[in-house]
């Protein structure tokens, strides 16, 4: 098999989990107004490329304000319905590495985001770190109660 055709792959491979990871969250999602019918609204599909993503995206989730974020090797990125835009922190404030994965949005507005160097949560637009000695921690998820769980590779 030549090299393009297995990258190929990948891309399609990819592309594939990004749809059902965006179906999976789209728990969250508002509909417009429920009369108006699918063939009345426009539609994009983006590939791999396309958005302006820099590296393979990682993580997929949505937050309570409706944005949906995509975690890449390279950087955090906010989709809003038409562009994929490049998340830069506070000044003064940053995620513990670029390099995201796992991400989380709860239900008090908060995204948790994953990386290979630890735990960081964002909320009002502010970067909390967790200084717990965690390795790529994710998945995520979220109780009746509110609580998020976190799992976690652990690395004293």
């Amino acid at each position: 098999m030549g090299r393009e055709h297995r990258y190929r792959g990948i891309e399609v491979a990819a592309v594939a989990i990004g749809c059902l990871l965006i179906s999976s969250v789209t728990w969250g999602a508002q509909a417009l107004e429920s009369r108006t019918r699918l063939t009345q609204y426009a539609h994009k599909a983006w590939q791999i490329g396309d958005a302006g993503l820099l590296g393979t995206p990682q993580g997929i989730a949505q937050t309570q304000d409706g944005y949906i974020w995509v975690s890449t090797s390279d950087g955090l990125f906010r989709f809003d319905g038409v562009r994929f835009v490049r998340w830069m922190p506070q000044p003064g404030e940053s995620l513990p590495s670029n390099s995201l994965w796992y991400l989380f949005g709860s239900s008090d507005g908060s995204l948790y985001v994953g990386t290979d160097r630890g735990l960081a949560r964002i909320t009002a637009g502010h970067v909390y770190d967790y200084p717990d000695p965690l390795r790529w921690p994710g998945p995520f998820v979220e109780d009746a109660k509110g609580n998020v769980w976190i799992g976690s590779e652990w690395s004293p």
